[in-house]
């Protein structure tokens, strides 16, 4: 009982440490440390306690007299976060199993500022995409793919832009685009016809999972989706977005179970 008791006491102070790191860092010294410990509900010793300790241990720093902000250590460790490292390490293997079969490259992408941020690329085609570079939307099939969860509003929005001619594929008239994405969002996947490149094109479909929006996409040599190619690559396609989705879901349930399990903080 006595280590259990222990245990728990132990929990609430990480807790609170963790939770102060937090609010002088969203504070950014606008006021004094006491006084965001206060707020906590910290007593003031105990505040002066782990303000200092975290000083020490460079989580937060001292910006003016009294005053905190976030720390050197931060930096550090946020430099290191690969965002969306569970998904990716999801995606990965079964995306490269799926480009081997096509024998093209897979990609693994998410709509940020309306471009394409690429977050995995595995395969043997020599595409010229690179994992945590962007492209543009409006002339992939993976970015035509993200553009269909948008809504209305947001699309009516992103068809004011610019779009540059690339190939005599590519589709620049906005009213010809929104056709495009409607069509895309109806039959459930988007293609890229050799609108990016002349010797290239594309399929993909939505990835339903966690926050934002997100796509994976198989692209290679057009010859590769002659005939009724790109909808029988889209089936595939969306059988492996389900296999990710449902992975992903299991994976972040058993974190969640074993947080719950061996870190219990009333």
């Amino acid at each position: 009982m006595e280590s259990r008791t222990s245990s728990l006491a132990g929990a609430r102070s990480i807790a609170r440490a963790l939770d102060l790191v937090e609010a002088l860092t969203h504070d950014g010294g606008r006021q004094p440390a006491s006084q965001v410990c206060a707020a906590m509900g910290l007593a003031p010793s105990t505040g002066r306690r782990l303000v200092a300790l975290l000083a020490d241990r460079g989580f937060v720093a001292r910006i003016g007299r009294g005053r905190y902000a976030g720390g050197p250590v931060l930096t550090r460790l946020a430099a290191q976060v690969v965002p969306h490292r569970h998904l990716i390490e999801q995606a990965r293997p079964r995306l490269a199993r799926l480009a081997a079969a096509f024998g093209g490259t897979a990609h693994l992408g998410m709509l940020e500022n309306d471009m394409v941020t690429y977050l995995v690329k595995t395969g043997g085609h020599a595409v010229f995409t690179r994992e945590s570079e962007q492209l543009e939307a409006y002339c992939t099939g993976i970015g035509k793919a993200l553009l269909t969860g948008l809504s209305e509003d947001r699309i009516a929005a992103y068809l004011r832009g610019d779009f540059v001619r690339l190939t005599q594929r590519t589709i620049t008239d906005p009213a010809a685009l929104k056709a495009e994405i409607d069509r895309s969002r109806r039959r459930g996947y988007a293609i890229d016809d050799r609108e990016m490149a002349d010797d290239l094109a594309c399929v993909a479909v939505p990835l339903c999972v966690g926050e934002g929006q997100f796509a994976i996409s198989l692209s290679g040599d057009p010859g590769g989706f002659a005939g009724l190619g790109f909808e029988r690559w889209a089936r595939r396609l969306r059988s492996c977005a389900h296999d990710i989705a449902a992975r992903f879901a299991a994976a972040a349930g058993e974190v969640r179970a074993t947080v719950a399990t061996e870190s219990p903080v009333p």
